[in-house]
């Protein structure tokens, strides 16, 4: 009788340790959130032309986005073709962010949103890259014109 109350406390013990291990390990996976960056590690603001066998992209510092792309860019991105005036914004989790830590780089032309998935760990101030929906990947270098 004493061995078999042994073996029922060591169990115990035993699912006690594996339910704090559990516990442990999902309250260490936390929130998926970034931290706060530091303000002053803030990158320099978009601005200026970036260059592609597609076209241009023409960004300012308010969110104005002026597009020149080919035909063919407008085939793969679902954009329209030739010239256009829009705006842009750099998104994470649907809220606006830096560029170099977004998850989205999200168009507007005439209303209609574009949204494609941004290149993080690629898109910086002389480079954006960005996914297309065929699941390739395009980069725009900024332009020293």
């Amino acid at each position: 009788m004493k061995m078999k109350i042994i073996k029922q406390l060591l169990c115990l013990i035993l699912l006690s340790v594996v339910c704090l291990a559990a516990m442990v390990m999902l309250s260490a996976c936390g929130t998926q959130d970034p931290p706060p960056d530091d303000p002053s590690t803030e990158p320099v603001s978009i601005s200026g032309t970036y260059r592609s066998e597609y076209g241009t992209l023409t960004f300012d510092t308010h969110h104005v986005l002026h597009l020149d792309i080919t035909e063919d860019f407008a085939k793969k991105s679902g954009l329209p073709a030739g010239k256009r005036d829009g705006t842009y914004v750099f998104l994470y989790r649907n809220e606006e962010w830096r560029y170099d830590k977004a998850e989205t780089f999200r168009v507007t032309i005439n209303g209609i949103h574009y949204a494609f998935r941004n290149e993080v760990g690629t898109t910086n101030s002389r480079t954006l890259a960005f996914i297309l929906p065929d699941g390739s990947t395009v980069s725009f270098e900024k332009s020293e014109k």
